[in-house]
């Protein structure tokens, strides 16, 4: 049976830390989600941040956050490496016959149906979600980096 990872509740940062849900460990979300909008993450900055809170006004954040130059460049960065490769191999699937043995064989396929598990609790899940979250779908993990 699949355990259960805790559901964010309003307010709480969707990604609840790793020891809460051991599922999550696998991989991060696509870095252009979040990057994608600068404030989120500025890739440089040409003054320092405001070291009081409630001390800042918008001129000030203007001046901080980078040229749209610099953005533009961070964002083309972010969409080649958040794009999925043609030949993309999917967590759990190998092409190639590389194990012939009786007990690496068994494991990957215990692997493997514990991943169809996952990929089934998350697709009943996102049935009734309002935003469907498939960034633990292996459906959607590929098996390792590339650059």
């Amino acid at each position: 049976m699949l355990e259960e990872c805790p559901q964010p509740t309003q307010g709480e940062h969707p990604h609840p830390p790793a020891e809460a849900c051991p599922l999550l460990t696998v991989t991060p979300p696509p870095q252009y989600d979040l990057g994608a909008y600068m404030p989120n993450a500025p890739s440089s900055m040409r003054h320092p941040p405001p070291r009081e809170k409630g001390k800042a006004f918008l001129q000030h954040f203007l001046d901080t956050v980078p040229e749209v130059d610099t953005t533009a460049n961070i964002l083309v960065a972010l969409i080649l490496l958040s794009s999925r490769l043609k030949d993309v191999r999917l967590l759990g699937q190998y092409p190639e016959e590389r194990f012939t043995e009786v007990e690496p064989r068994r494991l990957i396929r215990a692997f493997q149906g514990r991943l169809e598990e996952i990929r089934d609790h998350i697709e009943e899940r996102n049935q009734w979600a309002e935003l469907r979250y498939n960034y633990m779908n292996p459906l959607e993990t590929e098996n390792s980096i590339s650059i």
